[in-house]
Protein backbone atom coordinates (compact mmCIF):
# COMPACT_ATOMS: atom_id res chain seq x y z
CA UNK A 1 0.00 0.00 0.00
CA UNK A 2 1.09 3.53 -1.16
CA UNK A 3 1.66 6.65 1.10
CA UNK A 4 -1.22 9.61 0.49
CA UNK A 5 -0.46 11.29 -2.63
CA UNK A 6 -1.68 15.40 -2.06
CA UNK A 7 -2.03 16.80 -5.87
CA UNK A 8 -2.03 20.85 -6.10
CA UNK A 9 -4.12 22.27 -9.02
CA UNK A 10 -3.44 25.74 -11.18
CA UNK A 11 -6.91 27.13 -10.38
CA UNK A 12 -6.88 28.92 -13.95
CA UNK A 13 -5.92 25.55 -15.98
CA UNK A 14 -7.38 23.10 -13.62
CA UNK A 15 -3.98 21.20 -14.45
CA UNK A 16 -1.17 19.36 -11.83
CA UNK A 17 1.23 22.01 -10.74
CA UNK A 18 2.62 20.29 -7.89
CA UNK A 19 2.91 16.40 -6.16
CA UNK A 20 3.47 16.52 -2.34
CA UNK A 21 3.78 12.48 -1.44
CA UNK A 22 5.97 10.32 0.98
CA UNK A 23 8.81 8.32 -0.59
CA UNK A 24 9.70 4.73 1.19
CA UNK A 25 13.52 4.32 0.93
CA UNK A 26 15.68 1.67 2.23
CA UNK A 27 16.88 4.95 4.44
CA UNK A 28 13.07 5.25 5.84
CA UNK A 29 10.21 7.60 4.36
CA UNK A 30 11.57 10.87 2.67
CA UNK A 31 8.82 13.52 1.28
CA UNK A 32 9.31 14.11 -2.02
CA UNK A 33 7.71 16.54 -4.36
CA UNK A 34 6.61 16.77 -8.06
CA UNK A 35 6.50 19.64 -10.22
CA UNK A 36 5.02 19.39 -13.83
CA UNK A 37 5.25 22.38 -16.25
CA UNK A 38 5.18 22.87 -20.07
CA UNK A 39 1.82 21.59 -20.60
CA UNK A 40 1.29 20.87 -24.44
CA UNK A 41 -1.54 19.49 -26.21
CA UNK A 42 -1.02 15.61 -27.59
CA UNK A 43 -3.20 14.30 -29.61
CA UNK A 44 -6.24 16.21 -27.37
CA UNK A 45 -4.77 15.88 -23.94
CA UNK A 46 -2.73 18.21 -22.31
CA UNK A 47 0.65 16.90 -21.36
CA UNK A 48 3.55 17.93 -18.89
CA UNK A 49 6.69 18.15 -20.85
CA UNK A 50 9.19 19.30 -17.98
CA UNK A 51 9.16 17.27 -14.42
CA UNK A 52 11.10 18.71 -11.66
CA UNK A 53 11.34 16.17 -8.77
CA UNK A 54 12.57 17.20 -5.25
CA UNK A 55 13.45 13.72 -2.54
CA UNK A 56 16.02 14.58 0.33
CA UNK A 57 17.33 17.53 -0.93
CA UNK A 58 18.00 16.02 -4.00
CA UNK A 59 16.48 17.31 -7.45
CA UNK A 60 15.97 15.50 -10.64
CA UNK A 61 14.46 17.43 -14.01
CA UNK A 62 13.24 15.68 -16.63
CA UNK A 63 12.60 17.18 -19.81
CA UNK A 64 10.38 15.05 -22.23
CA UNK A 65 10.82 16.00 -25.91
CA UNK A 66 7.69 14.04 -27.28
CA UNK A 67 4.79 11.96 -26.57
CA UNK A 68 3.04 9.44 -28.80
CA UNK A 69 -0.19 7.99 -28.42
CA UNK A 70 -1.17 4.46 -29.12
CA UNK A 71 2.00 4.36 -30.96
CA UNK A 72 3.21 1.55 -32.85
CA UNK A 73 6.58 -0.77 -30.96
CA UNK A 74 8.60 -2.36 -32.42
CA UNK A 75 9.28 -6.14 -32.28
CA UNK A 76 12.00 -6.64 -29.46
CA UNK A 77 11.87 -3.09 -28.43
CA UNK A 78 12.01 -4.32 -24.30
CA UNK A 79 14.12 -7.42 -25.18
CA UNK A 80 17.25 -6.90 -23.03
CA UNK A 81 21.12 -6.71 -25.34
CA UNK A 82 21.93 -11.01 -26.32
CA UNK A 83 24.99 -10.46 -23.55
CA UNK A 84 22.16 -10.10 -20.95
CA UNK A 85 20.09 -12.85 -21.95
CA UNK A 86 23.08 -14.84 -22.06
CA UNK A 87 23.28 -14.26 -18.25
CA UNK A 88 20.25 -14.50 -17.67
CA UNK A 89 20.36 -17.91 -18.88
CA UNK A 90 23.08 -18.80 -17.46
CA UNK A 91 21.37 -18.01 -13.82
CA UNK A 92 17.90 -19.26 -14.58
CA UNK A 93 17.82 -22.32 -17.05
CA UNK A 94 15.10 -22.40 -19.32
CA UNK A 95 14.88 -18.46 -20.26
Amino acid sequence: RGSPQTFVFDQASSLAVKLEMTARTPMGDVPAESYFSDYRDVGGVRVPHRVRQVVAGQELVTTIQSVAHNAEIPAGQFEPPKEIQALLAKKQPGL
